[in-house]
């Protein structure tokens, strides 16, 4: 996500450079690469790891075979909890989050109601993996 953030300041003091006559393309091709990362990270929960793709270390083939608790770790920070706690407050969690980002909530707004949809598709996918997970219906 720092990543993310990072690109738009880069986009931002491009455009706001007094001195001279910003590169469409270069700002573009930033601004584009930065919301399809923060896209990524509401879709899924995860950001992509940049220095991977530039052949630093940390690079392909260097993910640990924990993969599927890092995937079950993140979908508890996703409903805002520690991993590894009870199904009982995951529920709750789960329930508050919902209240807050159900997209009826936002109906006036369309733009906001389309990240809430995004936010709850990932709480839903979270709690059902869980859910799953602990065996529990």
């Amino acid at each position: 996500m720092d990543a993310f953030f990072a690109r738009v300041e880069r986009v931002i003091r491009t455009l706001l450079k007094p001195d001279a006559e910003p590169d469409r393309r270069r700002t573009d091709r930033i601004y584009s690469e930065a919301w399809e990362e923060l896209e990524e990270y509401l879709r899924t929960g995860e950001s992509r790891d940049r220095t991977a793709d530039r052949g630093s270390a940390g690079g392909p083939g260097s993910a640990g075979a924990d993969t599927g608790s890092r995937a079950a770790a993140q979908d508890y920070r996703n409903l805002e909890l520690e991993p590894g706690a009870d199904f009982k407050t995951v529920k709750r969690a789960y329930r508050r989050l919902m209240r807050t980002y159900h997209p009826d909530r936002y109906a006036d707004d369309p733009e906001r109601q389309r990240v809430a949809t995004q936010i709850s598709a990932k709480l839903n996918a979270s709690f059902n993996r869980i859910r799953a997970a602990s065996g529990t219906s």
